[in-house]
Formats: C-alpha cells, structure tokens, sequence
C-alpha cells in the first residue's frame, strides 16, 4: 500500500512541477492537470498511509502537496471582480452542440429561445445547420458566419446585429469564427468563435497549445473590445489557459467568482467537473453577468454572458 501511495504522490508532484514550469509534455499530464483539485484525493491517501504505516516522509508529502493544490485554487481567487453595474452592450451564449447530438431540434429549441444578441455553435454539421436554419426562431438572427462539417469542427456564429469583417480563418488545427458586431447602443465588438480540438494525440497536442496561444494574441491586437467564446478544451490549471490569463486577459465566469463550476462532461449519470468552455475577454470589456446553459443531447453546458465596453484598455 505505501508503495501505491508513492507512486500517487509522484503522479501528483510530476503534474504540480508541470503546471509550475508551465509545460504540456505529454497526454497523461495534460489529463492529470485538468483535473488537479481532484488530484486532492491522492494527497489524503498518501497522508493516511503515511499516518498508518508510520511513514513521516510520506505524510508530509501528503499535506505538502494539498497545502500546493489548496494555493492553486485560491490564486484564481485574485481574477474575481464585482459585476458590472447598468445595462449590458451585448449578450452571447456558445455551446458545443455534440456533433452526433441525438436531439439536435430540441438543443436549438434551447438555444434559439435564450435572449442573447449573440450565439457562436461549436459542433455543428450539415445536418443540424440545416435544423438550425429552418427553425421558426432562427429569423432573429439573420446575420450568420457558418462552417459546418462532420465530426466535431464545425463552427457557427449568429446575430442579431449587423456583421462586418466576418471570416471563416484556421485556427492550427480549428476552424474560428471572426466578426465585428455593431451592438445596439452603436458599440462594434470582435467576436471569435472558437473550438480546438482535445489534445487526445499526439498531434492535437502539439496544435492546441499553440492555438491558444493565438487565440489570445487576436484578442490582444483588437482595437475593440473583444471576447473569444467556446469550447477551449481546457481547465484554469492547463498553462496555455493560464497564459492568457498572465497575459492580462480576463475570463467572464472567473471574474464573477465562478471558479468550481464544471461544464463537461453531461450524462445522465454523470455532473460536469471539467470548466472546459469559457468566454475570454479584453480589460476594457466589464462583465454583467456569466451563467450556464443545460442543451440537450449535448454532452458539455452551455454558458452565456452579458457584458458591456468599460474604458480604455491601457
């Protein structure tokens, strides 16, 4: 038994070095940092066996490194801010529809029902774009960039509100949805769509960090305010995530204290751990409000946000 508690320790401590040195090495460290809070629970083992098997070593390993997770988690503490006051510029909802959703009519009947200005569709194909179309509420939003494809790169975004600038551009190994929106209190926004892949091979490992890396330096390049809005495939502890953040962009969920809040994965037997989709804004963007979605058939929550353009970015 002590012999398993190393080895937990020793996955816990290589997955807490990585997160540290801001490195992505392989598969099973980028899974083992998605989940580090719960990583907690290898830590307690280490500490019960190191009680019980009079291993000191052990057990001051074990509270070493829950005393490091508990300071991972509380450090995201210092993104959270009060909730802007007002009325918000501009609303946006996002969700990854599951490319082989079983329901597909009934998620748009979700979707197309929230009062949002904005909505940016990851995994949508041919087929549900052509659900999606013949809705009776799709006319609401008459202005649309879409990309359907089978599988799971398809990418949508549609408003109420003219589009210039709109494009369909490849992300590394995504395709992303680009637009300026003119709201309608007259403010123009950049808003991206976006949704690379799980960095589940070798070769989607190697095109996700980097696609988040520029991701943010569109974000940081905008003259408007800006907000890039989907399915990151990836949790606040992977560091191409935490990046953006040292980059000084905001995520809308965390500055409203939204830290513990999964949105994947979606079952009938399971409840979401993993904060996978996230709307990353610009400093001058103040955040109204940050909420969650249920979409049925599909296997993440959905998230909206209401935001508003605050000042100057400095």
């Amino acid at each position: 038994m002590e012999i398993l508690a190393w080895g937990l320790v020793g996955l816990v401590q290589i997955t807490l070095l990585s997160i540290l040195f801001r490195i992505t090495p392989n598969r099973v460290i980028v899974f083992a940092q998605s989940v580090l809070p719960h990583l907690s629970l290898a830590a307690v083992v280490a500490i019960v066996v190191g009680a019980v098997g009079d291993s000191p070593l052990l057990l001051v390993v074990g509270v070493l490194q829950i005393a490091w997770i508990g300071g991972e988690i509380l450090a995201l503490r210092r993104h959270r801010g009060d909730a802007a006051e007002g009325v918000a510029s501009l609303t946006v909802a996002h969700s990854n529809l599951l490319h082989d959703n079983p329901t597909p009519r009934h998620a748009f009947d979700r979707l197309l029902a929230l009062d949002v200005d904005v909505i940016a569709f990851s995994e949508i194909t041919p087929e549900m774009h052509s659900q999606a179309q013949s809705h009776e509420l799709a006319h609401q939003w008459p202005f649309r960039i879409d990309a359907p494809a089978d599988g799971p790169r398809g990418i949508a975004l549609w408003s109420r509100h003219p589009m210039s600038d709109s494009s369909i551009d490849v992300v590394h190994d995504c395709n992303a949805a680009f637009a300026t929106i003119t709201a309608p209190d007259s403010s123009q926004w950049r808003v991206i769509a976006f949704h690379p892949m799980a960095p589940v091979s070798r070769t989607k490992l190697r095109d996700w960090r980097p696609s988040l890396s520029t991701v943010g330096d569109i974000l940081l390049r905008s003259d408007l305010p800006a907000l890039a809005i989907g399915d990151y495939n990836a949790t606040h502890w992977h560091p191409p995530l935490r990046n953006l953040y040292r980059r000084g962009l905001r995520n809308a969920h965390l500055t409203l204290g939204k830290i513990h809040r999964g949105t994947f994965p979606v079952g009938s037997r399971t409840r979401p751990f993993l904060p996978l989709d996230h709307a990353i804004v610009t400093t001058d963007v103040a955040v109204h409000e940050a909420d969650y979605v249920t979409v049925p058939g599909s296997d993440h929550l959905g998230i909206t946000v209401a935001l508003s353009a605050s000042c100057v970015r400095p």
